[in-house]
């Protein structure tokens, strides 16, 4: 019998997933290869329209190349590349997970003195979080602590600085990068009657401007 050729072709795609770990939410756009095309050739009987013998492919085989995995502010992917793969006519589309971990925040905080110009203390360890993570309550008593234990000193809180309030808000969450909160101090000030023992019973006001608060063994 005389033999006809046939001819068939077959497709096999990749996808790339880019997921947020945990969530299996999408991080990034997915990435689609080109689908590498395979044509195939049989012979097939003109009488008896049977096949025969086997199909030979062209290519035998195909290979997809690496992505970089794109970048998602505040997280790292697990793998910075993904995608190579060799695939054949006989193979399933290829599906490839890239999951994206939350970096760690740091939250800082930063005390200035308003009425010497000088920094107390410069961007001190808050908390830290996973990125966009909400800040819990125990980070906002910490900071609480922190301007209290300045107050203690004998400081004041600067209102004038802050929306009136001497001190940055704490934000909602860890956001995407490093953030610093900052408190304003200005020196307190305590008037105290003393007895001038130049004008009889007579008194006079002192001011006592505090810095650091009183020193050992001062009671004012």
């Amino acid at each position: 019998h005389d033999l006809d050729t046939v001819t068939t072709t077959k497709q096999v795609g990749e996808t790339i997933n880019y997921l947020y770990k945990g969530t299996n939410q999408t991080a990034a756009p997915a990435h689609h290869a080109k689908a590498i095309t395979f044509t195939g050739t049989q012979s097939k009987d003109k009488v008896t329209g049977d096949l025969v013998g086997d199909i030979k492919w062209t290519p035998v085989n195909g290979n997809f190349t690496d992505v970089a995995s794109p970048k998602v502010t505040g997280y790292t992917p697990d793998q910075a590349k993904a995608g190579a793969a060799t695939v054949t006519p006989n193979s399933q589309d290829v599906v490839i997970n890239v999951y994206y971990a939350a970096d760690q925040q740091p939250l800082t905080y930063t005390v200035i003195d308003d009425t010497t110009g000088k920094t107390l203390e410069d961007h001190q360890n808050l908390a830290k979080g996973d990125t966009n993570s909400q800040i819990p309550n125990s980070v906002a008593a910490k900071y609480d602590q922190v301007r209290n234990g300045w107050l203690a000193k004998g400081y004041k809180l600067d209102t004038t600085k802050a929306n009136g309030l001497g001190y940055d808000f704490l934000p909602d969450s860890f956001g995407t990068g490093a953030q610093n909160v900052t408190v304003y101090l200005i020196h307190g000030q305590k008037t105290v009657p003393v007895k001038d023992t130049t004008a009889g019973d007579a008194t006079q006001t002192i001011t006592y401007i505090y810095g650091n608060g009183p020193k050992k063994g001062q009671t004012a």
